[in-house]
């Protein structure tokens, strides 16, 4: 956001973005509301985080998947023996187009 620029003017230009035209109670309604945002983000700002560390995750991650293990691949018979339809060693399928 540009310093100095009013809650109407940003209103109007996001507006403008978004293609949304706004009454003007939706207006008087969404300025207040982009006041208190800014005034949040004012706050934000102020708040010392000099002696704080960057945090990237709140939580520790921890990986729920199983161990990659490779192992023999299933053979191409094993792989068609359930299969409604199959040519050679492949799936057959409809044609589509």
């Amino acid at each position: 956001m540009q310093v100095g620029r009013s809650s109407e003017e940003l209103l109007e230009h996001l507006s403008w973005l978004a293609r949304v035209k706004l009454t003007r109670r939706e207006k008087e309604i969404l300025v207040k509301d982009i006041a208190k945002i800014i005034d949040f983000f004012n706050k934000l700002s102020e708040a010392n985080v000099e002696n704080i560390e960057p945090t990237t995750h709140v939580i520790e991650l921890v990986n729920a998947l199983r161990e990659d293990i490779p192992r023999k691949p299933m053979e191409s018979g094993e792989a068609l023996a359930n299969a409604p339809s199959k040519e050679d060693n492949f799936f057959k399928a409809p044609r589509i187009l």
